[in-house]
């Protein structure tokens, strides 16, 4: 009797806890810079850090970075689904054609079929069967194939309507000093702003969103807070360096690119649960993480959720361990009762906040937890 030939192992390990759900796919990418995190983490991973699982990329760049653990951890596991995706392609194939599949460089539609085959055979048998379902959205890439970026790459049009012959030049400047020229006597017109009030509202975002992204978020001004962040992105940050505003221009990485695109990843010490943030760490024993990124979890949850959540963060912490979140259009503070055990380190977060390519973010905090 002959033996049927072994299946190929996973590339991840991936459990599953009460909770999750199949949603849509909202995150193709993490609109945070990474490197936040990484600068937070230095001299602190030395053990498991839980990551919100989102699009992957702040999970996968800091195993970049040299984290020895990174639990990324989700609700929903169409998200999970993506992260596995990615980490299958990196560990798979060549740079390049991992970076074509996933859509971050140019490839034609049967290439990324060709190489979706090749790394199809590793991906658990859910993350298989969502992709093989969604076979567009592989031949595209499926760095564009979130909620997210749909909205991003409207934005992108109107965009190169409101100036249809600067954004070239604009990617092409290399000194702040060229770029805050450029801004203040080409780039902030009337067309300029008026693309925030039209496309980046609160009507705009909840009709993009599940309405509860927003159910506890209190913001006077979507488009002030988004116009904000992008004139002090283009005037007060390397655009050369931009792997952000480079995807949104021109639809692929230029110069840069996301760490865990740019060097090897240890995708061997990624762990992937589909489940909510606070289940996850009821799983954990005390004093065992080093670590917790809740990107902007906080704004999704009431108050009750909240302080829930950081009572887990509390009990699994070891003393010292790092914490960070942030504010995508809301704002998180640490519950009062656990203040004496969170202390938050505010000039560091406002320090690292301001170095945020992403586009998009209002705030980055960072605290240091003994329990």
């Amino acid at each position: 009797m002959s033996r049927q030939p072994e299946a190929p192992p996973h590339t991840v390990r991936r459990t599953e806890l009460p909770g999750a759900v199949d949603d849509r796919l909202y995150f193709a990418q993490v609109r945070e810079d990474p490197e936040l995190e990484i600068a937070a983490f230095a001299g602190h991973g030395d053990g498991p850090i839980a990551v919100v699982g989102s699009a992957g990329c702040t999970a996968l760049s800091l195993l970049a970075a040299g984290a020895t653990e990174v639990v990324a951890v989700d609700v929903n596991r169409t998200q999970n689904h993506l992260v596995e995706f990615k980490a299958a392609a990196i560990s798979q194939l060549e740079p390049a054609t991992a970076l074509g599949l996933l859509g971050g460089s140019a490839m034609v539609a049967a290439a990324r079929r060709s190489a979706y085959a090749q790394v199809r055979g590793v991906l658990t048998p859910g993350a298989r069967a969502y992709w093989d379902a969604h076979p567009q959205a592989i031949a595209s890439g499926v760095l564009q194939a979130g909620v997210t970026e749909r909205l991003m790459r409207l934005i992108a049009r109107t965009l190169r309507l409101v100036h249809p012959r600067r954004t070239g030049r604009l990617l092409a400047l290399r000194t702040l000093d060229e770029q805050r020229e450029f801004y203040r006597r080409e780039w902030d017109t009337v067309g300029w702003r008026l693309l925030f009030g039209v496309l980046c509202n609160r009507l705009v975002l909840r009709r993009t969103y599940d309405e509860r992204f927003f159910a506890h978020v209190e913001n006077p001004s979507y488009a002030r807070h988004f116009r904000q962040v992008a004139e002090h992105t283009l005037t007060g940050l390397d655009i050369d360096g931009n792997y952000f505003l480079q995807l949104l221009l021109t639809g692929g990485y230029q110069q840069a690119r996301p760490p865990y695109l740019a060097g090897p990843v240890p995708v061997d010490r990624l762990h992937l649960v589909d489940g909510t943030f606070t289940g996850y760490l009821r799983t954990r024993p005390d004093a065992s993480m080093a670590g917790f990124a809740l990107s902007n979890i906080c704004e999704w949850l009431s108050p009750a959720e909240v302080d829930e959540l950081f009572a887990e963060i509390v009990r699994t912490a070891r003393p010292g361990a790092r914490l960070v979140f942030r504010n995508f259009v809301g704002w998180t503070e640490v519950p009062p009762r656990w203040r004496d055990a969170v202390r938050e380190d505010r000039a560091r977060g406002e320090e690292l906040m301001r170095t945020d390519r992403s586009l998009c973010q209002r705030r980055f905090a960072i605290c240091e937890v003994t329990p």
